[in-house]
């Protein structure tokens, strides 16, 4: 059965469910008129009674008394019952609450003063007990009637939830497994573009210009090795020769000499290097030292004498090494970074990644998409059989619905 032939089902039933009842209820508030009318005879026949002088007598002084309260009591009971009003359901509720409302006066004045007329009037109150239970018994009818049509009312409604909800969690996983599919055509189309991209890419990489680019490339990180070369053998150097440096920084007299000295001490790679006086400075400091080791203001050993004059030397030759290399890297990262060719790889470059990142994203959505339909599914087959279940207790036949 389809979810449309199953909502067809469960909105006839709906309809017809409270209307049938009070079309089927109409014989028993017909019963109910029936047995007011009959109830109401005996009660005027009470009424009515005028009893012999000899009997009269005999009447006890409380059936006199509850006589005239029970009469317009149970007149009164039975005058507010009024006839159904058309065959619509609304129609039979408010009969049944009219009905229930006068049965309650009627049961009041029966409790209250009943018993007493009892004693005297022993034909006539079972006659009126037999009438009452009538109204009883087909009160009874119509109340369990309307609790079905409500109970019923529910589990249909019930059904119909459990319908809203199926349907919900379908549209749901269809629309996740659209997704996924649509982000899995993405993937192809973006697959595509990396493809066109990576091509394109390949080719530049043949041009001649590139070629010249991937020179230039080459030269730059040979020299960049090269003036790391330079700078650690300038290390190397300058490393034995601190503890010169920090005498001669003990002894100086000029404060700004000293200053600069403790300066190079700290950082010795930066003066010699990065300072474009530095390394005469260091030179001239190491000469200055030697002098004044000569004069003996200060305690140099002999072959520590010889090392700082060969230091002096070295670099000298390293100094101006370092210069020739890092001028050659500025030119060589100059005309890189005013190369077109550069930026046109940088372009392509930059839409391969991009369309990788696209692709990364789109793969999380599918991923994402997929896992949240299987769920879905889950749910939608428990939904499903309960949705059976239901349905199958409601029309008492074994219910498979199609999805």
């Amino acid at each position: 059965m389809s979810l449309s032939k199953v909502e067809k089902w469960v909105g006839d039933a709906s309809f017809g469910i409270k209307e049938d009842l009070a079309r089927d209820m109409r014989q028993e508030a017909d019963e109910i008129l029936q047995a007011v009318e009959e109830a109401r005879e005996i009660v005027c026949e009470i009424r009515d009674f005028k009893p012999p002088p000899k009997i009269k007598k005999r009447m006890f002084k409380p059936v006199k008394t509850a006589k005239p309260t029970y009469i317009k009591g149970m007149l009164d009971g039975l005058g507010s019952m009024r006839p159904m009003k058309g065959t619509t359901y609304e129609a039979l509720i408010d009969f049944n609450t009219s009905t229930q409302k006068a049965m309650k006066i009627i049961h009041r004045v029966q409790i209250n003063q009943g018993r007493i007329i009892a004693t005297f009037f022993q034909e006539e109150m079972p006659r009126l007990g037999t009438e009452l239970n009538r109204i009883i018994d087909s009160q009874k009818a119509i109340e369990d009637g309307i609790e079905n049509a409500e109970k019923k009312g529910e589990r249909n409604q019930n059904i119909k939830e459990k319908m809203a909800k199926l349907q919900s969690a379908k549209d749901r996983e269809r629309l996740l497994k659209k997704e996924a599919k649509e982000a899995k055509e993405k993937i192809d189309e973006k697959k595509e573009s990396h493809a066109k991209y990576k091509e394109e890419l390949e080719k530049f990489k043949q041009r001649p210009d590139h070629q010249k680019l991937r020179e230039l490339e080459k030269e730059l990180a040979d020299a960049r090795e090269k003036l790391a070369s330079t700078e650690s053998k300038g290390r190397n150097i300058l490393g034995p020769l601190i503890r010169v440096l920090r005498k001669y920084a003990r002894e100086a007299k000029d404060k700004d000499t000293k200053r600069i000295t403790e300066s190079y001490i700290k950082n010795p790679q930066a003066a010699l290097f990065e300072s474009a006086e530095g390394a005469d400075v260091i030179i001239k400091i190491l000469n200055e030292a030697l002098a004044m080791a000569k004069r003996g203001e200060i305690a140099i050993e002999e072959k520590r004498r010889e090392k700082v004059e060969n230091a002096v030397l070295s670099l000298l030759g390293i100094k101006g090494e370092h210069n020739t290399i890092k001028k050659e890297t500025q030119r060589l990262k100059s005309e890189l970074a005013s190369s077109s060719v550069k930026e046109e790889q940088s372009v392509l470059e930059d839409k391969l990644r991009e369309v990788d990142r696209d692709i990364e994203v789109l793969k999380r959505e599918a991923e994402s998409a997929n896992t949240n339909a299987k769920e879905k599914r889950v749910e939608t087959k428990r939904l499903k059989k309960e949705l059976e279940e239901a349905l199958t207790v409601e029309m008492e036949i074994d219910v498979v619905i199609e999805i």
